[in-house]
């Protein structure tokens, strides 16, 4: 197929693209030097673009002698080294294969180029959390010290002294340390000759330290006595809980073990109900959206949907919403699968795994209780849904959330689910999408001036914002910010997580247009046209004030296709990708 263009068109197209053009050009006459360079030495070469480059390997090899040596550890294998060198001198050589030798293994040597080799040590970069403790300790101040400096120790005697340390104090420091770092999951996976420590901050995992596998098999009983599961079993999965007190505070730890081919992989959650206590306006909603949440969750009956994938904030959400309602003439009840934070106040109930106590039939028995709200955890199937529905027409108010990509999807979803499109109608009040993104760390964040094609790709974006959401949307952009990474957001250049949300009340007009059996592209149109903020365009505002960045808001909600040109502007621009390189 033959694309026909203006020739203005085509000239612009071609100046755009010489400068890529050229770039991938000499990028790959150095390779092809290098690859000949190699051949003519009798080594094999390797491109460790296309290469997958192990970074635990990577990491393991010293990076001073790396440095020193101008080479690097790629890949580990059955004794072998696999080990990539930009020069070959004898003395780089001898080095290398000493250090081999005192470990009892052999090296195999490759040539590479020196892109190869830089785009390699950036896995240095990416070192295990606990090796960054040291630097961040002596980042703190007196006061910080005096505060913070047991954890820090503790943290430390289990990256220096693992091995020593008895099986109670591993799993204390390991809990103490996670709750120190507001940690929401600690994650304990055996693999090939050892196991992987690594903890879930601010939504992303990282990694820890290494266990020697003896110490993981005692921590492995220890954890399964604390959460009351059987020792033996050891071929299936098991779920158990337990729970430590921090300061006169109660921090419940919900247990998951599951089998796999290397052993028992464990995932230990979390829950202190003082990180759940958070203020309705702290969530990230403003504008129109803030104001109709709180009209909505006034009335007497109706639904409140709340939608996301697994870990996008829906339940802390709806439990700042119950916080809001929660008074002593309003009767509560809860059905949640299980009960992740007490809520003073509130009657929570949880549903059983064998499902002799499900969704369905919890509802049904929780409707005889005289409830005035009731919080559904998730529906799940076509009984739950119903019952909720009917629940809502029947002078409840009802809050629950669905998995699905985003709030309009919410109402294909319940049509799947066997409701029809009238009820959807009249029994919804609003749909609320959400995802969470990290908040740049106002300690070190670092101001850098977008290029002008940059400000106008962004200003292209925010002028797709409908006027009717009551939020100021800004008329110039001057500055926006990068992570650096600090000790006080533990070099991540982030602390903490805001939602990003989009709601829509389900209005006369929406109403009529789901009975009508509306697809989802015209659900969204029409939410949309009635003043609607999408979830893209409360991140990119976000972005616009310094609280998060571009990369955040794409990792968690995906780049709108019909923007793709102004996304790829954005992309094009040096200062973005300095700001990239930060990350």
């Amino acid at each position: 197929m033959v694309k026909v263009v203006r020739q203005s068109e085509s000239a612009d197209s071609t100046k755009e693209g010489v400068g890529d053009f050229l770039q991938k050009i000499d990028i790959s006459s150095r390779e092809s030097e290098v690859e000949r360079l190699a051949h003519s030495q009798g080594l094999p070469y390797i491109d460790l673009s296309l290469f997958p480059v192990d970074g635990d390997h990577v990491r393991s090899f010293p990076e001073d002698l790396a440095r020193e040596t101008l080479s690097v550890l790629f890949q580990k294998e059955r004794g072998i080294y696999r080990i990539g060198l930009t020069q070959t001198d004898a003395s780089i050589k001898e080095k290398l294969l000493t250090y081999a030798k005192e470990r009892e293994q052999e090296i195999k040597f490759y040539l590479i180029s020196s892109a190869s080799l830089e785009r390699a040590w950036e896995e240095y970069t990416k070192k295990p959390f606990i090796e960054h403790l040291d630097q961040m300790k002596v980042s703190l101040s007196k006061e910080d010290l005096a505060t913070f400096g047991k954890e820090f120790d503790d943290l430390l005697s289990l990256k220096n002294n693992l091995a020593n340390l008895p099986t109670t104090k591993v799993l204390e420091i390991i809990l103490a340390g996670a709750n120190h770092l507001h940690t929401s999951d600690i994650h304990i996976e055996p693999e090939a000759g050892e196991v992987r420590l690594r903890y879930r901050i601010d939504g992303l995992l990282e990694d820890i330290a290494h266990i020697p596998s003896d110490v993981y098999h005692l921590t492995l009983s220890r954890v399964k006595m604390l959460a009351k599961m059987k020792l033996n079993a050891t071929a299936r999965a098991q779920d158990g809980s337990f729970f430590i007190m921090k300061d006169d505070e109660r921090i419940d730890i919900r247990v998951s073990i599951i089998p796999t081919n290397q052993g028992e992989t464990i995932n230990m959650r979390l829950l202190n109900s003082s990180e759940a206590d958070v203020p309705l306006e702290t969530l990230g909603l403003r504008g129109e959206a803030l104001l109709e949440i709180k009209r909505q969750i006034k009335k007497p009956h109706g639904m409140i949907v709340n939608t996301g994938p697994t870990g996008s904030g829906k339940t802390t959400t709806l439990y700042s919403l119950i916080r809001e309602i929660n008074e002593s003439s309003v009767k509560i009840i809860t059905v949640e699968d299980p009960i992740e934070y007490i809520l003073p106040g509130v009657v929570q109930t949880a549903v059983n795994n064998d499902d002799s106590y499900g969704f369905g039939q919890a509802l049904r028995a929780i409707v005889r209780q005289d409830p005035d709200v009731i919080l559904v955890g998730e529906i799940r199937d076509e009984e739950t849904a119903e019952v909720a529905v009917n629940a809502a027409l029947t002078g409840h108010l009802v809050f629950t959330t669905l998995h699905t990509n985003d709030a309009p999807a919410s109402i294909v979803r319940l049509g799947e689910l066997g409701i029809k499109g009238s009820l959807i109608g009249s029994a919804v009040n609003i749909f609320i999408g959400q995802r969470l993104v990290r908040v740049l760390c106002k300690k070190c964040r670092e101001a850098y001036t977008p290029a002008p094609k940059t400000i106008a790709a962004l200003q292209k974006i925010l002028a797709t914002i409908p006027l009717n959401t009551g939020i100021h949307v800004p008329k110039t952009i001057e500055t926006l910010y990068k992570p650096v990474g600090c000790a006080e957001c533990h070099f991540s250049g982030y602390r903490g997580r805001q939602g990003i949300f989009e709601i829509f009340p389900v209005t006369d007009g929406i109403a009529k247009i789901i009975d009508n059996f509306a697809t989802e592209n015209e659900i969204r149109e029409a939410a949309i046209k009635e003043g609607m903020l999408t979830m893209n365009q409360d991140g990119i505002l976000k972005v616009v004030e310094g609280i998060t960045t571009f990369q955040e808001v794409w990792r968690t909600t995906g780049r709108d296709e019909a923007l793709e040109d102004l996304y790829e502007d954005i992309l094009s621009d040096p200062s973005f990708k300095e700001a990239s390189s930060k990350e």
